[in-house]
């Protein structure tokens, strides 16, 4: 049973107003970057976006894929976007068609493979990217084309501590955080999203809860509700 103050660990340092829904609810927040995240240089990723036709499908399943696009300040009103709901969403520029915006890639993905007639997407994604997208659609003959705009970096970091929860925002982190790091067996997982909940699957026989929405303030919400819901329940 956890005991108060709450201790959370988030495998990536959030903004200023997230974390403070930890310090609201006194809670210790531990945030450390277990991925090095580095963005082309705006002028490449313009290059890169430039020759996509207006009329294309695009997607979008990171958020940093959308803020990398609109560091380029290009404007593609015409384009079809395909987007994750939360954080991906967010960062993509004002006045962009969200035509498709799904909670993860397998929903985002089976919603394109029923459009009719969709022969070819351009997906702004990482060096790391998931399968997901390329293989559900390729598998319906639609034709992938990949615009890499950053790059993924794991940098592992052995944690000293104990905590009540862990939070993972993409599996990419839970990657780099299991490589030089096991868990105890009451500490809980909170993922990000299906896709990060299933790389936790894969890595850890601890409990894995994931959240609502695909974003940093109700992944840390969902854990501190949590965390007290247990706390409560063994008062």
């Amino acid at each position: 049973m956890p005991s108060k103050p709450f201790r959370i660990l988030s495998t990536k340092v959030l903004s200023e107003g997230v974390a403070a829904l930890a310090a609201r609810d006194h809670v210790v927040l531990d945030m450390q970057d277990f991925i090095d995240i580095t963005f082309l240089p705006a002028a490449a990723v313009h290059e890169l976006m430039a020759s996509i036709p207006e009329d294309a499908w695009v997607v979008f399943t990171s958020a940093n894929a959308s803020r990398s696009f609109a560091s380029t300040g290009l404007q593609r009103p015409h384009w079809r976007v395909a987007s994750l709901q939360g954080a991906t969403k967010a960062a993509l520029p004002e006045g962009m068609h969200l035509a498709r915006t799904a909670p993860d890639a397998a929903a985002l993905a089976a919603l394109l493979v029923q459009e009719p007639g969709l022969q070819e997407v351009y997906f702004c994604c990482g060096d790391m990217r998931r399968d997901t997208i390329p293989q559900q659609l390729q598998q319906h003959n639609i034709h992938v084309f990949e615009k890499v705009v950053y790059h993924n970096t794991a940098t592992p970091h052995r944690i000293r501590e104990t905590y009540d929860a862990v939070l993972f925002f993409s599996p990419t982190a839970v990657k780099s955080f299991f490589a030089v790091n096991a868990l105890p067996a009451t500490t809980i997982c909170f993922a990000i999203g299906s896709t990060t909940g299933a790389a936790l699957q894969a890595s850890t026989h601890n409990n894995i809860i994931t959240a609502d929405s695909p974003a940093a303030a109700t992944l840390l919400q969902t854990a501190i509700d949590h965390l007290e819901h247990l706390y409560n329940s063994k008062a």
